[in-house]
């Protein structure tokens, strides 16, 4: 028999030989808690990320690996950012600016307010604002058009 099989069977005789109770080891009181309060439900505290980031020309500002709108009178400034699990707070000098449902990494949360008026079709694709766009574009430059499409193809 190997010698740690030996003392292993030498501790576990003198416990049953002991009638004293003894406390259990800080390994395994750490390890009930946490799986009593796992089963109770109890939630996990949400540890923020705190950061600064800086809004971007396109009015969007990263926080960890995703890309959230800011307004546009905020551009090239240094904001405060405050981001849990759930939601996205920016700050600037301590007042809240823009709040954002958290994103997954790669992921885009864009508000059409916060962008230029000019810049909305480009930035937020809606393919009715685009067909309209490109239907006034047909009336401006109508003749050309007709003359194209009536040529028959062949």
């Amino acid at each position: 028999m190997p010698k740690h099989g030996a003392e292993a069977r030498c501790r576990d005789i003198a416990r049953e030989a002991d009638p004293r109770p003894r406390p259990p080891s800080a390994r395994s009181r750490c390890s009930t808690r946490g799986r009593a309060a796992a089963a109770a439900g109890s939630p996990v505290y949400d540890v923020p990320i705190f950061m600064q980031v800086k809004v971007h020309r396109n009015c969007h500002a990263e926080v960890a690996r995703a890309l959230y709108s800011i307004p546009g009178q905020w551009i090239g400034s240094v904001l405060e950012v405050r981001a849990d699990s759930a939601l996205v707070k920016f700050y600037a000098r301590g007042n809240l600016v823009k709040v954002h449902p958290r994103q997954p990494a790669g992921g885009r949360r864009t508000d059409p307010e916060d962008l230029p008026t000019e810049k909305v079709g480009y930035a937020m694709p809606n393919w009715y604002r685009l067909a309209d766009t490109c239907a006034g574009q047909v009336r401006a430059s109508g003749s050309t058009y007709r003359k194209a499409t009536a040529a028959p193809v062949g």
